[in-house]
């Protein structure tokens, strides 16, 4: 897949395709040493380049698992950034996305002994400081704009912020008087038209100098019915980048809270209640009635695919 989309991408003018290198090949273990944890991402950013694409490099669970210091991340990611031809995407991925990924950047101790990430916090901005001239940029999914922006101002010169928050993408792509975030987000796979166009009218500075949530109102021809529908999943006005911006993080935010059929076996396609707690931030849900730990998972994806997006009046 890797080797086929840098292929196709070769003939677009301007296009870079990124791709994710981890550690996720190594078997489910709890004893890696640091070295093991260098070669499996030496292995996978090696496959990368090779196909003569670039690396996002991925939180491992196996580092999770066998570091024990700051130090131990400053380590391996020191090694590993070392070796690569061209700058990396670093991803910092929370718990609460993946619970193995607790404490990252940590180490003994993890997330109770920095349950606000701050000292993750100072770990990862030293990494990204030793290693500047390796590091495009970083991702961060802690869905907490307040962290992502504390981190975003520490970052050297030239290194970007990838917004992985899924609730606030909307106002950090805006940014403020401190900067802004760049968009680097999953959901927006399944409304690429319309976040391609929003994000194209936001990207000139004269736009960008304010920020979504001060622009002045759409006067567009579309119905003002349209525009007052909180719940739309289409994105009205392209005139403002802004504006199609809020109106893609409302329909994400309405899609997300949509009941959802449930196909595992405890639930035998009953119907999640709106307000269900069952329902998880990772697009996935467990069920409660499965047992008291909600340890059943059922891979039903928690909304439907989008209606087309109409992204022009």
């Amino acid at each position: 897949m890797i080797r086929r989309s840098v292929r196709e991408a070769g003939a677009i003018a301007g296009a870079t395709v990124f791709s994710g290198a981890g550690t996720d090949h190594l078997p489910p273990r709890a004893d890696f040493t640091l070295d093991e944890v260098v070669a499996a991402y030496e292995e996978q950013c090696s496959a990368i380049e090779a196909a003569g694409g670039r690396i996002i490099l991925m939180a491992s669970r196996a580092l999770a698992a066998c570091a024990r210091s700051p130090d131990d991340y400053a380590l391996v990611y020191g090694r590993v950034l070392a070796q690569v031809r061209a700058p990396v995407i670093l991803h910092w991925l929370g718990e609460m996305f993946d619970p193995a990924l607790a404490g990252y950047w940590v180490g003994a101790g993890g997330l109770a002994s920095d349950p606000e990430h701050a000292r993750a916090t100072d770990v990862c901005a030293a990494v990204i400081n030793a290693n500047t001239a390796k590091v495009d940029g970083v991702k961060v999914s802690l869905l907490d704009k307040d962290k992502e922006i504390a981190l975003r101002a520490r970052l050297p010169r030239g290194v970007r912020m990838y917004t992985g928050d899924d609730f606030n993408f909307a106002e950090l792509i805006g940014g403020d008087t401190t900067g802004h975030s760049d968009a680097l987000l999953g959901i927006f796979d399944a409304i690429a038209p319309a976040a391609s166009e929003a994000l194209t009218a936001l990207a000139p500075a004269t736009v960008r100098a304010s920020t979504p949530f001060s622009l002045p109102p759409c006067r567009c021809p579309a119905t003002s019915s349209r525009h007052r529908r909180a719940s739309t999943r289409r994105a009205w006005c392209s005139s403002r980048g802004s504006m199609a911006i809020r109106r893609i993080s409302r329909w994400w935010a309405d899609s997300r809270v949509r009941a959802a059929s449930c196909i595992c076996p405890s639930c035998s396609g009953s119907r999640m209640p709106r307000d269900s707690s069952a329902i998880r931030i990772s697009g996935r849900h467990e069920c409660a009635r499965s047992s008291a730990s909600m340890a059943s998972r059922c891979d039903r994806r928690l909304f439907n695919p989008p209606l087309p997006l109409r992204t022009t009046h």
